[in-house]
């Protein structure tokens, strides 16, 4: 056995300590009792309309046994017209230092007027931004629909293992089950997901819907089709100038990867397809608030339609505030084949593309 001399031992002590916060964080989660036994029992604050709310889910925050596991939470009661508005999620990263560096990664629960559970979020696309004063965060949007009268936001201690990355490190972005996501990377490089974390939340106006396909002027705009009885399948995108642009790119069908090669028409080119169900994953891209420095903001969408033969179809579209919303069309008359599917874009550095 090698004996440590006393220094280098408290030395060893003191790192070992340090260097796993979110361990600590969910040893004292576990020994924190359950507020309530049902979404009845909880205590919802309001959430204003007009203006930022600043919220710590820490270990003082109460705590909850979800059906991914125990986990503090914040509870709200929405506004009325909450349905005319996104909620923007911003959390912020824990500690200073890279041993101590941390970040609560929010899931999201909605529950009707008499608190039962309607749907949940959950992996939501982030939106990495670093500001002087408050250091890095990460923001997603959520998007209301009628019937939403409360949320719950709490953490999966599944994803305690994982991270979210910052410009330059590497993450998997892809699709959990129908849900468009950003699935955070391995630690290495990354900020560590927590079980607790500082938050704020505000309610967004929507903005006006931004269309991403260009409706087509000529029967040569149709994609053609490849052999009688086949389908084809194009992505779709929007060029109002050099500088403002949205698109919709096909990068996969039923798992398999569309390879574009050295193509420079990634978002229209028609891919023939044969006819029936296929699963679809569309990559989103957009200028709109990158101001062309290097960084785009994009969003994988997973879209599911039955292609009829003979027929061809692009991804439609728009971009509102924060997100994206796509669907597949038949492309002569409009008909829809597929049901609407959005997601909060998010930031990647190009060295990790």
């Amino acid at each position: 056995m090698i004996a440590l001399r006393p220094g280098l031992l408290a030395l060893c002590i003191s790192l070992a300590s340090c260097a796993s916060p979110v361990a600590h964080q969910n040893a004292d989660l576990q020994k924190k009792e359950i507020c309530c036994e049902s979404f009845q029992q909880m205590e919802f604050q309001t959430l204003p309309l007009d203006k930022e709310m600043s919220v710590s889910v820490d270990a003082s925050a109460r705590a909850f046994q979800f059906n991914t596991g125990k986990s503090y939470f914040a509870a709200f009661r929405l506004p009325a017209n909450a349905q005319t508005y996104d909620i923007q999620i911003t959390t912020y990263a824990n500690g200073v230092s890279v041993l101590d560096r941390s970040v609560f990664y929010p899931q999201f629960l909605l529950l009707d007027s008499d608190r039962n559970l309607r749907r949940e979020e959950r992996s939501p696309g982030v939106l990495y931004q670093s500001d002087f004063l408050r250091g890095d965060s990460w923001k997603t949007r959520l998007r209301l629909e009628p019937g939403d009268a409360y949320l719950v936001i709490y953490a999966e201690p599944a994803r305690l293992k994982f991270g979210l990355s910052e410009p330059g490190a590497a993450g998997h972005a892809g699709v959990m089950g129908k849900t468009a996501y950003f699935d955070p990377g391995r630690p290495a490089a990354l900020v560590p997901i927590a079980p607790t974390g500082k938050l704020a939340i505000s309610c967004i106006e929507r903005k006006a819907k931004l269309p991403v396909a260009a409706a087509p002027t000529k029967t040569t705009d149709l994609p053609p089709l490849e052999k009688p009885g086949m389908t084809v399948l194009t992505g779709s995108s929007q060029e109002r100038s050099l500088t403002d642009w949205d698109g919709f790119q096909v990068t996969g069908v039923d798992d398999e990867t569309i390879d574009y090669g050295s193509r420079d028409k990634f978002f229209k080119r028609p891919i023939p397809l044969q006819p029936g169900k296929h699963e679809v994953l569309v990559y989103f891209r957009t200028t709109r608030g990158s101001g062309m420095q290097g960084l785009l903001p994009d969003a994988y969408l997973n879209l599911e339609g039955d292609l009829k033969p003979g027929h061809r179809y692009h991804v439609n579209g728009y971009f509102e505030n924060d997100v994206a919303t796509a669907w597949i069309e038949d492309f002569e008359d409009g008909s829809r084949v597929s049901q609407e599917v959005s997601a909060s874009i998010y930031w990647r550095h190009p060295s990790a593309l």
